[in-house]
């Protein structure tokens, strides 16, 4: 079980700008644009995520600025000290999978007809719940 996995719900702030770090490896950077909070205390904040190899292939082929994306991640902090000795530290999120969340319709008009979304599966499985007649029951518990 992994106890360090947040998922965001966001829309790319900008094109991914990719980097090769050799034949077999790819990585980018980007950032999501995203709302926290309710009323007067609601307000955008902007999470940077890292993703690899093949979280980069999909990022690439299906999703460009300002479409709505849904990301798990882990936490992950940098820290390094400057030349003139502060010390710094970089949050960011290391992405385990990306989901495509904008409608189809959306996705259609911010993306070309040449490259229009294909159906993309996610590495894990979406299971679908209903309701059962024993949740009463959970009605007592305390907690």
């Amino acid at each position: 079980m992994v106890n360090n996995s947040f998922t965001f719900i966001g829309r790319l702030v900008r094109d991914i700008e990719v980097n090769n770090i050799n034949e077999s490896t790819k990585v980018c950077n980007f950032t999501l644009a995203g709302d926290v909070g309710f009323g007067e205390n609601r307000h955008a904040v902007f999470p940077n995520f890292v993703a690899w190899n093949r979280q980069v292939d999909t990022l690439e082929q299906y999703v460009k600025k300002g479409q709505q994306i849904a990301v798990e991640a882990t936490y992950d902090e940098q820290h390094w000290e400057t030349e003139d000795g502060e010390k710094r530290t970089a949050i960011r999120f290391r992405v385990n999978n990306i989901f495509l969340t904008g409608s189809k319709a959306e996705n259609e008009r911010e993306t070309s007809d040449d490259e229009a979304p294909r159906n993309v599966k996610s590495s894990k499985a979406t299971v679908s719940v209903e309701p059962d007649d024993d949740m009463d029951e959970m009605d007592s518990v305390p907690f």
